[in-house]
């Protein structure tokens, strides 16, 4: 696939994000068979304060469960955007889960992962509605 340098164009970023993400899946379906999980690429995630699309969502049938940023240069935003993204993802999921009857996800759970990557840095976030965790305190260093 080439080299991924600092000033690599969009493109080429964007398609070495997206065969990590499709590797990584492909890892995680061999472990897990009995969840379908599919990699969906610039999804429409439309939340009670925010409406957007998310460069790339991992998600079961109903439910997302990963949503990732890509940025060349600007990580700081990427997480504020990525943040925001996860609270619209979880308002979704459970917004989902009530027009469902019964216990039909079977695992309710009320939390998020998030990423936030330039293609050769990974930033991984765990969002919760009762707080955030982060893989790095500082992403600007």
């Amino acid at each position: 696939m080439g080299t991924l340098l600092a000033d690599s164009n969009e493109a080429m970023r964007c398609e070495y994000i997206s065969t990590i993400l499709h590797a990584s899946l492909y890892i995680v379906k061999r472990i897990i068979s009995d969840k379908e999980l599919t990699l969906v690429p610039q999804l429409e995630v439309v939340g009670e304060e925010s409406t957007g699309r998310v460069d790339y969502a991992i998600k079961t049938l109903e439910e997302l469960i990963c949503i990732t940023e890509g940025k060349l240069h600007q990580v700081t935003m990427g997480f504020a955007q990525n943040l925001v993204q996860c609270e619209s993802a979880l308002q979704v999921n459970k917004k989902n889960r009530k027009r469902k009857s019964g216990d039909a996800f079977g695992e309710d759970f009320d939390y998020i992962y998030g990423i936030v990557t330039t293609a050769s840095d990974w930033y991984f976030i765990l969002f919760a509605s009762d707080g955030i965790s982060s893989t790095s305190k500082d992403p600007i260093n």
